[in-house]
C-alpha cells in the first residue's frame, strides 16, 4: 500500500485499487509506520505524502516484490509438470480472437494447469496485475499515447496493427487524412478506455475535436452503427473481423495511427514456466493471425 500511495498519490486512489475504504488504508499504513518505528508519512492539508524514509522503503518494496516473484518462478521451474493456477485477462477483441484456442491448447498440453480467464480492458488489467489479482494479461498500447507507464511490469509486443477509417460502402468521400473528416459524426470507444483517449488524441492532432454521437467498445455494434449511417469510426484492423460487405475500410496518412497488442506480466513473474508457456502460445497464435 505504501508503494501504491507513492505511485497514485492519494489514499483514496489506493483504497479504490484494493477495494477498501480510505480509512482502512490509512489504518494499515499507520500500522506499518508503528512496526518500522520510523515516520513514513506526513499530512499536508488532507493529503498524505511520503517522507524521505517512506520513499526509501518504497524502493526496497519494489525490489522485495520482484524478488518474491522470481523466487516463486524459480521454484515452479523445478516442477516436473506444469501445474497450479494461472490467472489471465485480455481485452475484448483479443479475447474473441485468441482466448479460446489459447485455453484449449493449454488444457490439451498441460492437463494439470488451470487457466482462469477474465475479460478486462487494458487499464483494468494493469491495475489487477499490480494488485496480484492476475498473473498475465493481453493489453494494448497506442503510438499516439506512448508506452504505458508501468515500470513494475514486463510488457512485450506481440504484434502491431494500424488504425483505419470505417465507412459505408456507398461513401462518396475518399479521405486520406483525418482533417478531412472534421465535420463528420463519429462512433467512438467508451470514454473510460485508452481506445477513447487515443481516438481523441489523433483527432486533436489533426486539428479538430470530434463530434461523438455513439459510444461502444463492441466492434460488431460499431459495424452496424456505421452501416446504419449513424457515423464513421476509427478502428484497429483486428476490429474489422466480421465486417459486413456493406462497409469499407480506408487507410489514412496521419501519423500515430498504430496500436501495439502486448503480453504483460509482473517483473520476476514472467520467468514462471506457466507464464512463459502462455506467452509462447499467444505469440504463435498472433503470428498465425497476422499471416491470414
Amino acid at each position: 500500500m505504501l508503494r501504491e500511495l507513492s505511485r497514485l498519490g492519494t489514499a483514496s486512489a489506493v483504497a479504490e485499487l484494493y477495494f477498501l475504504s480510505p480509512s482502512a488504508v490509512s489504518q494499515q499504513l499507520a500500522t506499518l509506520e508503528r512496526e518500522v518505528g520510523v515516520t513514513l508519512l506526513r499530512r499536508i492539508g488532507r493529503r498524505l505524502t511520503l517522507t524521505a524514509a517512506g520513499e526509501l522503503l518504497v524502493k526496497h518494496a519494489d525490489r522485495i516484490l520482484i524478488d518474491l516473484e522470481r523466487a516463486e518462478a524459480d521454484l515452479a521451474a523445478h516442477q516436473a509438470e506444469l501445474r497450479g493456477r494461472v490467472r489471465i485477462a485480455a481485452f475484448p477483441t483479443a479475447s474473441r480472437l485468441f482466448m479460446v484456442p489459447a485455453l484449449t491448447a493449454a488444457g490439451r498440453e498441460h492437463p494439470e494447469l488451470t487457466i482462469a480467464f477474465e475479460e478486462m480492458e487494458t487499464h483494468e488489467a494493469v491495475e489487477a496485475l499490480r494488485r496480484e489479482d492476475l498473473d498475465a494479461a493481453i493489453i494494448y498500447e497506442y503510438e499516439v499515447l506512448g508506452p504505458l507507464s508501468a515500470p513494475d511490469l514486463e510488457i512485450v509486443t506481440l504484434f502491431s496493427e494500424p488504425l483505419v477509417l470505417l465507412v459505408g460502402q456507398d461513401e462518396t468521400q475518399r479521405p486520406t487524412r483525418l482533417a478531412e473528416l472534421a465535420d463528420r459524426r463519429w462512433i467512438a470507444p467508451r470514454a473510460d478506455t485508452l481506445c477513447h483517449a487515443a481516438f481523441v488524441a489523433v483527432c486533436e492532432a489533426a486539428g479538430f475535436t470530434p463530434r461523438i454521437d455513439a459510444l461502444t467498445n463492441d466492434y460488431l455494434l460499431t459495424h452496424n452503427l456505421v452501416v446504419g449511417g449513424l457515423g464513421v469510426a476509427l478502428v484497429p484492423t483486428s476490429g474489422l473481423v466480421g465486417m459486413p460487405v456493406t462497409l469499407r475500410s480506408v487507410a489514412l496518412e496521419d501519423p500515430g495511427l498504430m496500436r501495439r497488442v502486448c503480453f504483460a506480466s509482473r517483473i520476476g513473474g514472467q520467468r514462471r514456466p506457466a507464464i512463459i508457456r502462455m506467452f509462447d502460445t499467444f505469440l504463435r497464435l498472433t503470428e498465425d493471425y497476422q499471416d491470414l
